[in-house]
């Protein structure tokens, strides 16, 4: 009888820390959707900027996200036409520098149009299809 009252006692226990486990988890989701509705509201803004700014995102559904589809509470930035031209994680941190200034002063658009600029210099030094260009130029050549 000892025995089966120590093991209901620990399956008791078990089931307590996974109930405060769900609801650590619960609230974090919570906290989460009160983040996505704040920022849900700049969303059109940061896409505008960062559009200006040379730097293409478009719009996507997030985890945890209440908005519908067509709706959708943050942005995704297409990392393979980055690593397509070449880049590596020095580029890509430079642009996720540009990124976080453009998202803080996306009303100054001669700050906007500085960072364009760096990113379309950075663009002319990765191009598309380099390999491509190299051959078909010295084709040309030949």
């Amino acid at each position: 009888m000892a025995k089966l009252k120590d093991r209901i006692e620990a399956l008791e226990r078990r089931v307590g820390r996974k109930r405060a486990a769900h609801e650590k988890l619960a609230a974090r989701a919570e906290r989460a959707q009160r983040r996505v509705r704040e920022l849900a509201a700049a969303l059109h803004e940061a896409e505008k900027a960062l559009g200006e700014a040379g730097i293409t995102v478009n719009k996507n559904a997030i985890p945890f996200d209440t908005n519908p589809p067509m709706k959708p509470s943050g942005i995704r930035i297409g990392s393979p036409a980055m690593t397509t031209r070449g880049m590596k994680e020095a580029e890509m941190s430079q642009i996720g520098r540009w990124i976080a200034e453009v998202l803080e002063h996306r009303t100054d658009s001669a700050m906007l149009s500085k960072v364009k600029k760096q990113v379309l210099e950075l663009c002319e030094a990765f191009p598309l299809y380099a390999d491509r260009r190299a051959k078909a130029q010295a084709e040309v050549k030949a």
